[in-house]
């Protein structure tokens, strides 16, 4: 068998070959490869198909000044909160769940 030109990459246990069959489902008769995302909000790898589109988004105002904003991502709903000081821009903090 030849050996492939993997670019001085670390040798991996199984070889291509090895790793497509393990891909294959007997079910539906088709190889399958899933496509995968990082979410920087849940610091997780997610499957393209959980996340569904662009985010729903509601800005809060409050005295003019933009103080929450919220999102929806595929049921989630996250927020931040803008901190203001003298019409000044003081703190954002960080995307959490709620």
């Amino acid at each position: 068998m030849a050996i492939p030109n993997r670019n001085n990459k670390p040798t991996i246990e199984k070889t291509e070959q090895e790793v497509l069959n393990s891909s294959f489902d007997e079910t539906f008769n088709i190889s399958v490869v899933g496509q995968l995302t990082y979410n920087p909000i849940t610091n997780t790898m997610e499957r393209v198909s959980a996340i569904q589109g662009n985010p729903s988004l509601v800005l809060t105002w409050t005295s003019g000044e933009l103080t929450k904003i919220s999102q929806t991502i595929s049921g989630t709903a996250y927020e931040t909160n803008l901190t203001w000081t003298s019409g000044e821009l003081t703190a954002i903090s960080a995307w959490a769940a709620t």
